[in-house]
């Protein structure tokens, strides 16, 4: 069985232990309820912070999630947290690695795209102000998964209207999103004053 299919396994079975909906456990986890619903269907791997989270939740390792052991190794809450920044820690490494391999398969156009957006990605991790910093990692990680929504409504959309309709409509949507996500970031900073 593979490991992403195992994983989905664990997380249903974790989940329906625990007699829990999705949504309550998305609520409980600070996870979307359509990111629990994804990964009990092997559609995606939580990220590091969704594994972390799920962890802490059900005090389960990342390698039994992963089905790399059928032990839950129940961690005291000190083991747990080093052992989740460590995991942190190794997959940011094996996704810097992937992200080395996918950037020399692009174009030189798209190059000069993805050097700017890690840029961007680098002046907002150096951020002194902590509130400043999570507010502007928040904004490019929710103009990232903006954009990757347009693009999947527009793509739906196309289907059943024109060309040019399917991008008006996806657009509003992108817009009503990047206003949601805007208004959030000022509220964040007006509080912090």
């Amino acid at each position: 069985m593979k490991e992403k299919t195992i994983m989905a396994q664990r997380i249903r079975e974790l989940r329906k232990s625990e007699n829990l909906t999705q949504a309550q456990l998305a609520q409980l986890t600070g996870l979307k309820e359509t990111a629990i619903r994804s990964y009990e269907n092997s559609l995606r791997e939580p990220n590091s912070r969704a594994m972390a989270a799920l962890e802490e939740y059900f005090n389960v390792s990342g390698a039994f999630l992963r089905g790399e052991t059928d032990v839950r190794e129940y961690l005291p809450d000190d083991e747990r947290k080093q052992s989740s920044a460590s995991q942190n820690q190794d997959e940011l490494s094996d996704f810097l690695k992937k992200m080395q391999t996918a950037i020399k398969a692009v174009s030189e156009a798209e190059l000069e795209d993805a050097d700017g957006l890690l840029i961007e990605l680098f002046h907002a991790l150096n951020i002194q102000d902590i509130e400043e910093r999570a507010a502007a990692l928040l904004l490019l990680h929710r103009s990232a998964r903006i954009s990757n929504s347009f693009f999947f409504s527009y793509n739906r959309f196309t289907d059943e209207l024109s060309q040019e309709e399917s991008a008006d409509k996806a657009l509003k949507r992108a817009v009503e999103k990047y206003n949601e996500v805007l208004e959030h970031i000022k509220k964040q900073l007006l509080e912090k004053n």
